[in-house]
């Protein structure tokens, strides 16, 4: 669909026009993204009877990296979430780029389901096709936090990349594919450098074991500060640890719970929340509704939540509406065009009319009156002597039937004496011999 080819172009127009960076400072701001919150743990592991869940692991390596990088000078850090939330990954990377963030990290743990043998860490940085010099920085900063983490006992797995090659739906707008991962995808497009840390397996016994201790978690944290002060020749020193405070409830207008494929709608409204962020608009399935140029657009099949955001304003952290909009998309009813029989149209053969030029002339049996034979195309005619004279005709008839009648009757009594007399006569001569 056309729609799905060119989502990637409205959405980098929507975060490069709402890339306003909120400081304007020399020093290195530097946004940490502990990955999963709320009700998403992440991956999970059991150890000696004990679950460990990924989010809570993330939130303390996070918390550990923050210290650590505000030991050094001229470094603010920020957090996209002080709290058990889950913001989209649009939001973390829109965060950032409000922040005007010179890096993000997102901070992760991996798993692999039955393959305990697998395991050590791995690091995505951009595959840059959109932003260079973000692949070129933190390609050389995650090659050497993996460096730090093998002296651990951790299995370098490498600095990696991924794209999404295979469809159109994710395209930059210089016509690349876009990095595969949404934190990164959407960080490149506000001109953020990111990366994604996978510390290890937690579906690793070894790892596990590691991971799963506060302290170890510590040293991975100075080992990723250490990396990223080396390449922006950063000092020891005091550093600021940014707290954002959190927003009040922020609720999404209302909107039709039903589209058809092909509807759009215009009148995207929220209330609520704090500070002066501006509000976007998000749908958790992009493959049935799309936010383009600021319209909601049902573009497939399906049901999708919508929801809107309130952006940080360097005061307040982002924050998702607390309600979401659930709407069902539907195809457009085809309605099938009947097929038309035409109606033959019938051959008429018209009586032709009698006239004068065209009537034939009867022949006339004296003993066998003519029929005459009426048709609808035939009209009386309606003057008052013609009337007059066609009685006339028919009283001489009547007499003249009577007089013919009259002679043959007399006639055949003429006829009838004279034989009688004959008869009497020849009578009287017998009698005579």
């Amino acid at each position: 669909m056309l729609a799905k080819k060119f989502l990637s172009v409205f959405v980098i127009v929507f975060l490069l026009l709402s890339y306003i960076p909120l400081s304007a400072q020399d020093d290195l701001i530097i946004v940490l993204d502990p990955g999963h919150g709320a009700t998403d743990n992440g991956s999970s592991a059991k150890l000696n009877g004990k679950t460990y869940y990924e989010k809570d692991l993330n939130n303390m390596v996070t918390a550990h990296l923050q210290d650590s990088l505000a030991q050094y000078a001229g470094v603010k850090v920020y957090l996209t979430r002080y709290d058990d939330s889950k913001p989209s990954l649009m939001t973390r990377s829109v965060t950032a780029g409000k922040l005007g963030a010179d890096l993000m990290i997102s901070l992760h743990m991996n798993a692999l389901d039955n393959a305990d043998y697998y395991g050590g860490s791995e690091i995505y940085v951009h595959a840059g096709n959109y932003l260079p010099e973000g692949a070129k920085a933190t390609k050389a900063i995650a090659t050497d936090i993996l460096k730090g983490f093998e002296q651990f006992g951790l299995k370098n797995r490498g600095v990696k990349t991924k794209l999404i090659d295979n469809d159109k739906y994710y395209m930059y707008d210089n016509g690349q594919y876009a990095d595969y991962y949404g934190v990164i995808r959407y960080a490149t497009m506000v001109r953020v450098p990111a990366m994604i840390i996978e510390h290890g397996y937690m579906s690793n016994k070894s790892d596990l074991e590691f991971l799963s201790k506060s302290e170890n978690l510590k040293k991975l944290a100075d080992k990723t500060a250490e990396a990223v002060a080396k390449y922006y020749g950063l000092e020891k020193g005091e550093g600021q640890k940014m707290t954002l405070k959190v927003q009040e409830g922020l609720t999404i207008g209302s909107l039709p719970t039903s589209m058809v494929v092909g509807d759009e709608i215009s009148t995207l409204t929220a209330t609520g929340g704090s500070g002066s962020g501006t509000i976007h608009y998000e749908t958790n399935d992009k493959e049935v509704l799309q936010i383009q140029d600021g319209k909601l657009v049902a573009v497939g099949e399906g049901m999708a939540n919508v929801y809107a955001i309130r952006d940080t304003d360097g005061e307040y952290q982002a924050k998702m509406s607390d309600n979401y909009i659930r709407i069902s998309v539907s195809k457009p009813i085809s309605t099938p065009t009947p097929t038309i029989v035409p109606t033959p149209t019938p051959t008429f053969t018209p009586t032709p009319k009698l006239t004068p030029e065209n009537t034939p002339t009867p022949t006339l049996n004296p003993t066998t009156a003519p029929t005459v034979v009426a048709t609808e195309e035939y009209s009386a005619p309606t003057n008052t002597s013609a009337q007059t004279a066609t009685t006339e005709n028919t009283e001489n008839d009547f007499w003249t039937a009577i007089a013919v009648i009259g002679g043959i009757l007399a006639a055949f009594l003429i006829v009838s004496f004279v034989l009688l007399m004959k008869s009497k006569n020849s009578n009287k001569k017998s009698r005579r011999r």
